[in-house]
């Protein structure tokens, strides 16, 4: 019912030629934790943005969300494969793309709202999340790499969950925060 009342909504963005020396992709990444009911399963939501960061103008690139592989046992751990899915799967094909186009690598910066997400990524080990391989097919380790080989290009920080725009592909909100999320995501 929503989809066919707003069927007039549409993404926006604007780039000037301008903005072409300072891009970046930002991708933010979350997870509701254990969220479907009926499995147990996590929902990760993604949002990629082609962002200037000095004119403040953006385009969308992407968004998804995808139900995990199986149940999470932690908030930090739905998180995490969060991050994984996103980066490898959207983020970096996206930079890779761009990189062909414009000749010259984008910088991608992940967004992350999980602190304890965040330094398993950046230390590459978590004795709570050792099982992941096996459980959610996500290596800490591949993360670690990524964030830490500077030919990727890649950093992550801290996102207050306030700021969170792939919040609005994981899960039900209430009115306000949805149509306050809807106006960020453009």
């Amino acid at each position: 019912a929503y989809l066919k009342h707003h069927a007039d909504y549409a993404y926006y963005g604007c780039l000037a030629p301008s903005d072409s020396a300072d891009l970046q992709i930002i991708c933010y990444t979350d997870a509701d934790w254990n969220g479907d009911a009926s499995t147990t399963k996590s929902t990760s939501g993604l949002f990629v943005l082609l962002v200037s960061e000095k004119s403040g103008n953006s385009w969308p690139l992407a968004h998804a969300t995808n139900k995990q592989r199986s149940t999470a046992s932690s908030t930090c751990e739905a998180e995490t494969v969060s991050l994984s899915e996103g980066l490898r799967r959207e983020a970096m094909p996206i930079q890779l793309l761009l990189e062909t186009f414009l000749r010259k690598r984008l910088a991608i910066v992940c967004r992350v709202d999980n602190t304890q997400a965040i330094s398993a990524a950046t230390k590459g080990y978590s004795k709570k999340l050792r099982h992941l391989p096996r459980t959610q097919r996500c290596a800490i380790g591949v993360l670690h790499e990524c964030i830490t080989d500077d030919d990727f290009g890649i950093s992550i920080e801290h996102c207050p969950t306030k700021d969170m725009l792939g919040d609005i592909f994981t899960k039900a909100l209430n009115p306000a925060d949805f149509i306050r999320m809807r106006e960020k995501i453009g």
